[in-house]
Order: C-alpha cells, then structure tokens, then sequence
C-alpha cells in the first residue's frame, strides 16, 4: 500500500490532560481527519491512560471498535517509553499498562501523585487488546507492532532549558501580547530566566516555600510548573500564561525530537516563540496546520471505516504528496489544500458502502457515525450530539409510503437517496478540514 508523505507524521500534542480544550472536537472526528491529511499519526499512550475524558470515551465498547478500526489502518502509532525507563511489562505487548504501572505513584505535572486504579487498569487492558502485539496478532497473524519508543533526550545538554531561555531574553516582546502568554510579569521573566540558566535557584525558591521538587537533575517542564505556582501573588493568569510557555517550549523540543509535526488545539498550547534575533530567524519559512472543524458527516454504522480510510489514502496519494511538497513555499497554501482535500472527499463518499435496502419497517436509519458536533454517535439508539435533519427522516419515511408502487419506483428512489447521502457526505467531508498558517522562526 502506498502511502501519503507529508512533510512529517502528526504527533497529537493536545491530548494532554492539562491541555485539553474545554469543548473539544469528537475524538474519532480528530483522528480521521488527521489520518486523512497527514498519512500517519502518533499518539502518546499517556494521553490515551492520564486524560479522564479520553478513556471515559474509548471506554465505551462501540467507540472502541471504531478506534480498533483506524489501528488496523496502520497509520496509528503509539509512542511508549524510551529504553531509558524501567517497565515491569513489554511495551509492545501492553503499551498502556506498562506505561500505566511506571506512573503509578508518579507525579507527572500535578502536586498530587497520579494513582493507577483498578478502573485504569481494566481500560489500560481493553486498549491493550487492540494496540499490543499480542491482541494485534489474534486479529491478524501478519500484524507489525505499532508501539514505537520515544527518542531519548539528549543526556548532555537540557535543549528545553535552553530554548526557554533564549525565547525569555529576546529583545523583541511581540510574543507576550498572543493570548496564551499574556500576563507573564517583567519579573517572572527575568527569574525564569536565571532558572534556566541556574536549576539551583529554582529548587532553592521551592524550598523557601517548602515545597519539595519533582526532579532536581535539571530545570525541565515539571520543576517549571512547580515554580509558576510559587508566583501567585502575580495572579492566577500569570501563573497560567507562563504555564502556557513552557509547555509551549516543551512541545517544540519534543517534535523536534520525533521529527513530527504537532497540534496546537485550545486555548492554552501555541507554537513557540523565537528564540533567537529576528535577523538569525527563518521568517520565509511558513508552518501549515491541518485543523479539523466541526461538521456532521453520516456514515452507516456498518461502514468499515479502517477500510475506508485506507482506500481512501492510496487513491489520493498523489493530490496529498502534491499539497504537502507545496506546503510552506506556495503562495495559496489554503487554495492548494482545498483542491487536495476536496479529492480526499469525493473519494471518502464513494468508497463508504451505503445500504441498499431500507432497514425494518421501510425507513433508513440515520444513526449512523455521526462525525461533528458534540460525539461521534455509533449505537443506533445513542442520541446524544445527533442533529436531527428533517429531510434525512422525511426522505426515509417517503420510501416507505411509495413501497406499494413497485419495485422499479424503489429502486430508483433508493438510487437517487443514495447519491444524495453520497452528496451530502462529500459536502460534510468537505467542511470538516481547513489549514492554519504560521511563521516559523
């Protein structure tokens, strides 16, 4: 199978719990569309087990079906530990638990240790089930292992302290008027600074507040969280915009690390920035951002999307592998996706296997995936987020009137019901994705 070549494969970064929008878009709606866009794409095994709402949703066995589906793909990968990392199981047969039992007692950005309950440790299973080898192979003796270890940090240098360091000492502040970093103090800039330089004065500020650190090896994004909450008498939105710049540093050291690109969903994560002079920068290079968008596409609930998507990728590899290879030098970045994503749409509602006779009682169901809103709605019975659309209903209980008529009459009312759905998925597929530009320094 062929396979699109973005510039890089996309490293979800959102999916941290403490970055989580507040209303995000449906998880599975995210995942398609990243998959569609970019080819292949990463996601952390932690967000997956620490993010409360992720594992509520992948909790429920029908969103876990469709989330099998996209593995089978073979365009996910899970990033585990890097060999550095003492495990009590193999991360590729049990990426999640393994990782699960590491953190168990860890305190991971929180001052209160993160606790593996039975009810993780069940989900870490169920996951496990689909993502490691030995679940892989059940389903498919040929199944590659998708658990990739992370690339260790480099031991010799701390490449975030350093980046934080040249982003706070710029003589051009332009960047502290963006929204997630607005608020940081003259002063909380210049004693982060001096952290950076120093880990010794941030561990000193904490046992001032008797506060003990959750590492002393160096000032990284766990002791700099630590410090921003020593800073309250600036105000909670200061203590949250520098929050906001570190993770921002941080994410731009772990791209560059996986060599991925990265997704900068909500309010709080933004693209680093600069960390060096203006005339050192490489402002002609431009950073395109594919972004899903909320739209309501219908599929059928025994639509096998894995397999959609994968047809999907192959018959559109050219249009992609053009887009991405023009991304950051042409001059209409928006009009080059948009010609390369309506493709992806045409093909997607041709590939999608709809019913060809109505379900009991003479009506179509339109249940089905419902991608957008508020959830993707896979049970027929789950309502939950699933705008109703009159002429959806009216055009299914007219097929059952006219059933009398003969079946040359339903055959061609079904055949005209069928290219409108096609129509409307292609519409939907459409909207669902834009791009987002912006400078690289």
């Amino acid at each position: 199978m062929k396979r699109t070549l973005p510039t890089a494969p996309l490293l979800v970064t959102h999916w941290d719990p403490d970055l989580y929008p507040a209303r995000p878009l449906p998880l599975l709606q995210e995942l398609i569309i990243h998959i569609l866009a970019h080819g292949e794409v990463w996601l952390k095994e932690v967000d997956l087990f620490l993010n409360p709402r992720i594992r509520a949703f992948l909790s429920k066995r029908s969103n876990r079906d469709v989330f099998a589906s996209l593995v089978e793909t073979g365009r996910i990968k899970i990033l585990v530990p890097d060999g550095t990392t003492i495990l009590e199981r193999d991360p590729q047969d049990e990426p999640l638990l393994a990782a699960a039992m590491a953190r168990d007692g860890k305190k991971p950005l929180k001052s209160e240790p993160w606790v593996l309950t039975e009810e993780t440790k069940r989900f870490c299973k169920q996951l496990d089930s689909i993502l490691g080898l030995t679940g892989r192979k059940v389903r498919n003796p040929w199944a590659r292992p998708i658990c990739r270890p992370r690339v260790t940090a480099p031991s010799e240098k701390n490449e975030f302290a350093a980046k934080l360091y040249g982003v706070l000492t710029q003589h051009d502040k332009r960047w502290q008027g963006r929204d997630p970093f607005k608020g940081i103090s003259p002063a909380m800039v210049d004693q982060f600074a001096e952290f950076s330089q120093n880990h010794d004065k941030a561990l000193a500020l904490l046992a001032a507040a008797d506060v003990t650190p959750n590492a002393t090896n160096g000032f990284y994004r766990s002791l700099a969280y630590q410090c921003a909450d020593e800073f309250r008498a600036e105000g909670t939105i200061a203590v949250q915009a520098m929050k906001n710049l570190v993770q921002s540093v941080y994410t731009y050291c772990e791209l560059k690390r996986e060599q991925a690109a990265g997704t900068y969903g909500g309010d709080r994560l933004a693209e680093m920035p600069p960390d060096k002079p203006a005339e050192n920068a490489n402002l002609g290079l431009i950073r395109i951002e594919v972004v899903p968008l909320p739209r309501s596409i219908a599929i059928p609930v025994d639509a096998n999307i894995g397999q959609v998507i994968s047809n999907v990728l192959e018959m559109c590899d050219q249009s992609l592998h053009v887009f991405w290879n023009l991304a950051g030098s042409s001059p209409s970045p928006e009009q080059d996706f948009q010609v390369a994503w309506n493709h992806v749409a045409e093909v997607f509602a041709r590939e999608v296997q709809l019913p060809q006779k109505p379900a009991k009682g003479g009506i179509f169901r339109p249940a089905g995936l419902i991608i957008g809103g508020a959830t993707l709605v896979i049970d027929i019975g789950e309502i939950a987020g699933l705008s109703w659309r009159p002429g959806f209903v009216v055009a299914g209980v007219a097929l059952g009137a006219i059933a009398t008529f003969g079946p040359e009459a339903v055959d061609l009312f079904r055949r005209a019901q069928l290219e409108l759905r096609r129509q409307e998925i292609d519409d939907a597929v459409s909207a669902a994705a834009a791009i987002r530009c912006s400078k690289i320094a």
